[in-house]
């Protein structure tokens, strides 16, 4: 029964009739779902009522945000430092509370009263002297007045380097707010945390950067991302692999994890018949996708150390060939390069077992997975776009047919004890120039009347991996195989129509439709000419 079942399925994937209808029914079976959806969970719009627009919302909530009466110390300090009460210090890690705009109103401190600790008076003191170095600019007297206050005072130490970071003595208030810190341990000391790396951030003093994200109190204020770049700007290159591998962990538990899991599957069962399939290459083949993503992550690694450390950086004012050196040199050197040293140890263990086939496959799977990591963050959103249907027919080919045209010839230099490293070298030229190309075509304003014909490239570059690839392919057995024309034809059908529906539960039906038909529409000879290349297979 099994054997009979898996060559039905391998000639239904075939059966282009029953392709058709099936696309048909499941595209029809979506647009009727996406009304219904769009008509249960979505509720009715009305209108803001005159004079109202989102200005005068924010508007609306600042001003209660102002009335609202403060109860503590730390709320007097969040009024005089942003003029309200907010919801935590949430500022930036390279920014603070003196970035932001306020209207600072004066209070008579003399009417307040604080009930934290035995020190009340001392604290409202404390307050005075911000308030009047707020108020004023007298920065000098204010430092005098306040180092006068007992250093234990709570509070003290956090005022102290709030008017020194006003002073621009940066270092001295990281050391100030480093003070709060261990006189307050078990408290809440969010903002004098946050402050303290802030202020070793602004005085470029990379040794107390590093000491102080290593510490608990300080490093939890601040997300993986935050912390990687911390870490860059501190050079402290073990600290910033540790978090690389920790924002990339923590990026999995993002949304757009599933639609890419999505994506890389329709892909892996498209290349998968290309090859007489065994328990051996599906592992090998999981393995290669693993150093993939894995490859994503060393990017990321070194895209810091390149564009936040060493300045090799987009600049869009720059003249063009600088802008395409850029993606070139930059972006599809560092990308291929990495994609190609993790692809090494399949490549070896391709090599052992003298298999043409399994030297390409190997290798686009190593691209499949850098593109399934690199979706996750494209995707943030969820599958309520057509980015993923967008990326489905351009990024991701683009990234496994470069990393399988230049891991092949890497394969084959190497099962030639190198010999042939012309080819080789000539092709990852090829490759790097392609990637470039690619991505100057989509970013570069002096080439954006040419992003429209960036589908012809991505087709191009398909042809380059599919052609060489058809002919090293497993063909026996072939016909009992499931067919990549049926994977690619249904997987591109579900794909969409599954778009169609999510973004329908929060977008007017009109709208969802109408971006789903110009969705579909504007990829269509792009998906002809994979269409073409699987056709007969």
């Amino acid at each position: 029964m099994p054997r009979f079942s898996s060559r039905e399925l391998a000639r239904l994937s075939r059966d282009r009739s029953f392709l058709i209808r099936l696309a048909i029914w499941i595209t029809t079976g979506s647009i009727v779902l996406a009304l219904l959806f769009s008509l249960i969970f979505q509720e009715d719009q009305t209108e803001l009522k005159a004079g109202t627009n989102i200005e005068d919302l924010m508007e609306q909530w600042s001003e209660i945000q102002r009335n609202s009466e403060p109860e503590s110390m730390e709320d007097w300090l969040e009024v005089l430092r942003f003029d309200q009460l907010i919801a935590g210090e949430t500022f930036a890690p390279d920014s603070t509370w003196i970035d932001y705009p306020r209207d600072l109103e004066t209070t008579d401190f003399s009417e307040v009263e604080i009930t934290e600790g035995d020190s009340s008076e001392e604290m409202i003191e404390a307050l005075e002297i911000f308030q009047e170095a707020l108020g004023s600019g007298a920065l000098v007297p204010a430092l005098a007045k306040m180092e006068r206050l007992p250093e234990d005072l709570p509070y003290r130490n956090e005022i102290l380097g709030d008017l020194l970071f006003l002073s621009e003595k940066y270092a001295e208030a990281s050391l100030a707010y480093q003070r709060e810190v261990e006189n307050r341990a078990g408290e809440k000391i969010d903002y004098a945390a946050r402050s303290a790396v802030t202020a070793a951030r602004r005085a470029v003093d990379r040794d107390t950067l590093s000491n102080l994200l290593r510490q608990a109190p300080y490093r939890k204020q601040f997300g993986a991302g935050e912390q990687l770049r911390i870490f860059t700007d501190a050079r402290d290159y073990l600290g910033m692999a540790v978090s690389t591998l920790h924002f990339e962990l923590v990026s999995f538990l993002k949304l757009g994890t599933l639609p890419s899991i999505g994506i890389a599957a329709i892909w892996f069962l498209i290349l998968m018949p290309f090859w007489e399939v065994s328990r051996t290459r599906i592992v090998a083949a999981l393995f290669a996708f693993g150093l993939g993503v894995f490859s994503a992550s060393l990017t990321l690694f070194f895209v810091l150390v390149q564009e936040r450390i060493q300045g090799f950086d987009f600049d869009a004012g720059v003249a063009p060939f600088a802008q395409f050196l850029y993606f070139a040199a930059g972006v599809g050197l560092r990308e291929e390069t990495l994609k190609l040293l993790c692809f090494l140890p399949a490549a070896i263990w391709a090599v052992k077992r003298k298999s043409d086939i399994e030297g390409m496959m190997l290798a686009a799977m190593v691209g499949l997975g850098f593109a399934f990591k690199e979706n996750i963050l494209y995707l943030d959103s969820g599958l309520t776009t057509y980015l993923g249907w967008v990326r489905f027919l351009t990024a991701n080919v683009l990234h496994f047919s470069l990393t399988g045209v230049a891991g092949f010839y890497l394969y084959r230099m190497l099962r030639r004890k190198g010999h042939g490293w012309e080819e080789f070298l000539a092709s990852f030229i090829i490759v790097v120039l392609a990637h470039g190309t690619y991505n100057s075509v989509l970013a570069m304003p002096s080439l954006a009347s040419y992003a429209p014909l960036s589908p012809i490239l991505i087709a191009i570059i398909a042809y380059r991996f599919f052609d060489p690839l058809r002919s090293t392919m497993d063909t026996v057995g072939i016909g009992h195989r499931v067919s990549p024309l049926g994977v690619f034809v249904l997987g591109s059908v579900l794909l969409t129509c599954l778009v169609l529906l999510t973004s329908s539960l929060d977008t007017p039906y009109r709208f969802a439709l109408g971006a789903f038909l110009a969705s579909v529409g504007g990829m269509v000879p792009l998906s002809f000419a994979f269409i073409s290349r699987f056709r007969d297979l």
